[in-house]
Formats: structure tokens, sequence, C-alpha cells
């Protein structure tokens, strides 16, 4: 995503993003490099979000230092010569956390361990659901991706657990109750989807980036085809999404675009030769939208 969307930015908006701290944003661009420019599947081994380590860094919270996931700082701009805006900034920042879904495992919340208290008060959510790890999703998926190692691993399924603990937390804190629901973009992203577009059965997604900028139209065509499959096969993290907010979309993203393959070494990584993203910036683009729509208007 973050590969992507200084690109589609300049190219469709007329718009700057980078980093407003480099050296806070080493990691991440670190991760970057790796992926981007490896040569091999072994220089492209990514390592995956954990509950404490390098991503996170401890900091003082009532009298006690508690870890806290990094910030990940970007600022955001018009490039646009001569561009008029009213009532409207022609530049602001966007503050990324990656945090790993264990956080939001039940009894994870607490004064020692306050690492996802921040999403209730995020302008916007991203929620990724690996297909992978969903049983049903890989019962479905064997009879297109039965050669792909990712089919290897044992699924630990606790995706609808992790989104349901989110609902019950951001209800508490902003006071909501369960019956009611925020009104903040949450961006439900069904990663790997180069593995389960088969199973749309011939039913076509639709580059949402045209030469108009963003096509809200075609965001939601993909949305409705990607919920409908998920409500067949997943139908709890639907509802749980649905029940955080009232501007819920789905997305079909792929981060690598392709199979990953197995290494000598056991490990599962991106071959660099085939890199090529699915739609991976889309939706931050949407909540870009919604959060700046002057910046980052629809179409």
């Amino acid at each position: 995503m973050i590969h992507q969307l200084p690109i589609s930015l300049l190219r469709h908006f007329s718009a700057r993003f980078h980093d407003s701290d480099p050296a806070g944003n080493a990691l991440l661009n670190q991760m970057r490099s790796t992926l981007f420019g490896a040569r091999t599947p072994e220089e492209a081994k990514l390592a995956k979000t954990q509950l404490e380590g390098v991503m996170y860094e401890s900091v003082p919270k009532d009298g006690r230092l508690v870890p806290m996931p990094k910030p990940f700082v970007y600022h955001l701009e018009s490039a646009a010569v001569g561009a008029k805006r009213v009532q409207s900034p022609a530049a602001c920042s966007f503050i990324f956390y990656d945090n790993a879904g264990e956080h939001f495992q039940p009894g994870r919340d607490s004064v020692e361990s306050p690492g996802a208290q921040h999403v209730a008060s995020s302008a916007g959510i991203f929620f990724l659901f690996d297909p992978f790890n969903s049983p049903l999703f890989r019962r479905r998926m064997a009879n297109v991706s039965s050669a792909d190692p990712q089919m290897e691993k044992l699924p630990l399924d606790q995706q609808d657990t992790i989104l349901a603990e989110m609902r019950i937390r951001i209800a508490r804190l902003l006071n909501l109750g369960l019956k009611r629901r925020m009104d903040k973009p949450l961006a439900i992203l069904i990663g790997k989807c180069d593995a389960w577009l088969p199973l749309l059965n011939g039913q076509k997604l639709v580059n949402p980036l045209d030469e108009n900028g963003l096509s809200l139209k075609a965001i939601e065509h993909n949305s409705h085809l990607v919920r409908d499959l998920v409500l067949e096969i997943a139908p709890k993290i639907v509802g749980n999404a649905e029940g955080i907010s009232d501007k819920v979309l789905f997305f079909p993203v792929s981060s690598f675009g392709h199979t990953p393959v197995r290494t000598q070494s056991g490990d599962c990584v991106p071959d660099p030769s085939k890199l090529n993203p699915v739609m991976t910036e889309i939706p931050a683009l949407w909540i870009f939208s919604q959060i700046v729509p002057d910046l980052v208007p629809l179409s």
C-alpha cells in the first residue's frame, strides 16, 4: 500500500504523498525496499507483524512503561498548480498504525497492554482478512489453488473473534452501546485475491482508478461482489463488520499478485520477478476520500 499510494496519488490526483518522519518510518521503508528491491525469493522475505518487538516502542502511560505500536507518519499535499480550494486544507498528515491481530484477542485489552485502544479514535480503520486462515475459504479454494504452498499451513482462524472484539472495544471506548455504530469508514480487505478470484464464477472486478480519478461506482461494484462471496462463506465477518460502522466497504487486494513460492528454508515468500500488487492502494484512497474529499475526490 505504501509503495503504490505515492504513484496513484500523483498520477490520478496531482497530490504528493511522502514521509513526514523519515527516521520514524525507516523500518517500514526498509521492509518496502526489501520486498521491491529483492533479486531472489529468499531476499524478499518479510517478518510477520508481532505483538512486541521492533514495530513497538515503550511509552510512559499512567506511571508505567507500556509497549505501543510505532506511528508511521506521511504527508499528503496538492501538487496541482494554481488550484483553488475553499474551506479545505491543501495538505494534511496521515498516521498509520500496524497492529497484530492478536492485539484484539479477548483479554488482551488491559492497563499493561493498551496498544490497540487508538482504534476507537482513528479517522478510518483497515481490517485485513486472510482467506488462507479460514477453513471454509480454504475448502472452497482447494479446487482452484491446490498447488499454492499457503495451503500447507494449518489455519488459525480467529478472525471473526478478533473483529467481534474490536466491535466491543470501540463501543465501550466511544460509549456507543452495542446497538449504535460509529460513522467512520471501515475498509474490510479480503487479501490474496489472486487465489480466490475464481470463486466469483466469472463475475469481473473493475479497476476503480481511471482517467476521471477514483470511481465510487466501481468501488461499490467490487464491494458488492466481494461482500456476497464473504457472506456466503464467512458470514460472521460481514455481520461483525457491519455492526461496527455505518460506512463499510469490502475490497479485493493482493500484496504480491501471484502465488508465492517455497524456499529451501521452508519459508513461503513472493517471487520478486512476479510482483504485481492488485488494488492495494484502493482502500486507503477510499478512506482518504472520506476524510479529505478535496484532496482525493470521488468521481
